[in-house]
């Protein structure tokens, strides 16, 4: 059970980023949001939001073909994994950019 909530939450921490950062889905997000009220689209526009309901699809998917015990408490864990997964991701990805970013040699005072 605990491999599965795991990779149920790094399933979801992927799904996450695909829909609330990756650019292949600019086109829906942007659509959806100008078409939804703005309190719902608070609750679109936030990771943390976003990660329950793509752990919510994760489960029940998951479910389909495995059958997981206490759907609801496995939800909760798997998103809680979620959660640290995509945070620690974020934080890997912000590291790397920094370190990618070139540095001008400081000239000769002379």
């Amino acid at each position: 059970m605990l491999e599965v909530v795991i990779v149920m939450g790094f399933v979801s921490a992927r799904l996450t980023r695909l829909v609330y950062e990756d650019t292949i889905f600019d086109g829906p997000r942007n659509w959806l949001l100008g078409w939804v009220p703005d309190k719902i689209a608070e609750l679109l526009t936030c990771p943390w939001c976003i990660s329950a309901y793509t752990t919510a699809a994760t489960v029940i998917g998951f479910d389909l073909f495995v059958s997981v015990p206490l759907p609801f408490a496995a939800w909760l864990a798997a998103w809680w994994v979620a959660c640290f997964a995509y945070w620690a991701g974020a934080a890997v990805s912000k590291y790397a950019d920094e370190k990618k970013k070139p540095t001008l040699p400081e000239a000769d005072e002379a």
